[in-house]
């Protein structure tokens, strides 16, 4: 850890000196933990992986080999604005059809999910700012890469617009789902569904249960001792899925073995298994963090598809949830009919790009910004025909007839 005192000053917002705190191993983390605690508080982020000890024990399975870089901004004793990431060399990678283009290597800075946090103060935002354009303008680094971050961050319009610098970003608008289960305030239980879709859903359920002769169950595992058959029976699940033809969701191997482990270890590993008899059905892998329960992955056997196994899950999960200290389910990125249904708001979300001067950032830059316009212009004319979610479906169907 070493301290810098004096930022360089901005004299037309007339900011004072700060001190930065700036640490790169993970053991130095304590050093700093109550001022990142206390600007989680100020902040108003809800979000897990900005947590400490989140951060310190998920490190190495979500930044590989890179190294910490979490810095943080003190007026004097009180802290008023952090930034935490890593920093590791990064090639960008994009795609013009079927062709993969070879972009150079960048020295990059990746701040983590909801890694910029302020205090609410506009100084707080100016220091962020000036301090991430000095490093690209210094050419320091050639690449700030800011992870999924969501439109209700105190810094969203600054990124938004480059920063003061205004190197304008590449990014892809999205959009994230969660529900509100039980007010925040009061912790009355919210009703999520018209008294119509709740009978939907009963109807579908009872189908479900004569298939297969009322012989369903609902496991709940959420001990290091289970992660294990978590793992097994979801790596089966995930086979029978077409989602095993993209190579995600959960698979029994070390990564997530390690990951699980991790979330285990500080108490929020929660799996849930659907199944019939011996024979697995479908899975959600949650997170539970304060009072938030973040759905991590989810998948069900296509086989049965017709039988809305993923709903009924869902459903069966929210049941419990109802019952325990959770206020909040956040359903992650991407839009979803299932997130529509089931989720009560929304934030657009976005992973934005912000290359520096370099020349080899000036020609990443380039390439990222053609593949990125064409790929939004063919996505632009299917939605305007209307045959995006068709195109989706046939798809789906073809990977897995293929598998």
């Amino acid at each position: 850890m070493y301290v810098v005192s004096g930022l360089e000053q901005d004299k037309k917002n007339n900011i004072k000196d700060f001190n930065i705190i700036q640490i790169n191993k993970l053991e130095e983390i304590n050093k700093i933990k109550s001022d990142w605690l206390s600007l989680i508080e100020k902040s108003g982020e809800r979000n897990m992986y900005v947590d400490p000890d989140f951060f310190k024990h998920l490190f190495h399975s979500r930044a590989g080999e890179a190294v910490p870089n979490i810095v943080l901004f003190k007026d004097g004793e009180i802290p008023v604005a952090m930034l935490i990431g890593w920093i590791k060399k990064l090639r960008i990678p994009l795609k013009l059809g079927y062709f993969k283009l070879h972009t150079p290597f960048l020295n990059c800075f990746e701040i983590e999910i909801g890694g910029l946090l302020t205090n609410g103060e506009e100084k707080s935002k100016i220091v962020i700012d000036n301090y991430l354009s000095g490093l690209l303008k210094k050419k320091d680094i050639e690449l700030l890469l800011i992870d999924h971050l969501y439109s209700s961050n105190k810094l969203w319009e600054e990124i938004i617009n480059g920063l003061s610098i205004k190197r304008n970003p590449v990014y892809k608008l999205g959009i994230t789902w969660y529900a509100e289960i039980k007010n925040h305030e009061t912790g009355e239980k919210i009703k999520l569904f018209s008294s119509k879709t709740a009978s939907k859903f009963r109807r579908k359920a009872r189908r479900l249960k004569e298939y297969f002769n009322q012989e369903l169950d609902i496991v709940t595992l959420d001990k290091p001792g289970q992660i294990a058959r978590f793992l097994i029976n979801a790596d089966m699940i995930g086979k029978k899925s077409y989602q095993y033809a993209l190579n995600v969701g959960v698979k029994n191997n070390d990564f997530w073995k390690e990951m699980l482990s991790a979330f285990a270890e500080l108490g929020y590993f929660k799996g849930y298994l659907l199944m019939n008899n011996e024979k697995p059905l479908a899975y959600i892998l949650g997170v539970q963090y304060k009072n938030i329960f973040y759905q991590y992955a989810t998948a069900y056997n296509d086989e049965y598809k017709r039988y809305s196994l993923g709903e009924y899950l869902r459903l069966k999960v929210l049941e419990q949830l109802d019952n325990q200290e959770i206020y909040y389910v956040d359903y992650g990125y991407g839009d979803a009919a299932y997130k529509r249904m089931f989720g009560t708001d929304s934030l657009k979300e976005a992973t934005f790009r912000i290359y520096g001067f370099s020349f080899n950032a000036r020609l990443s830059k380039f390439l990222d910004k053609l593949t990125t316009a064409l790929t939004e212009n063919i996505l632009s004319i299917l939605e305007k025909a209307g045959i995006v979610d068709k195109i989706k479906k046939l798809w789906r169907r073809r990977l897995i007839s293929d598998r």
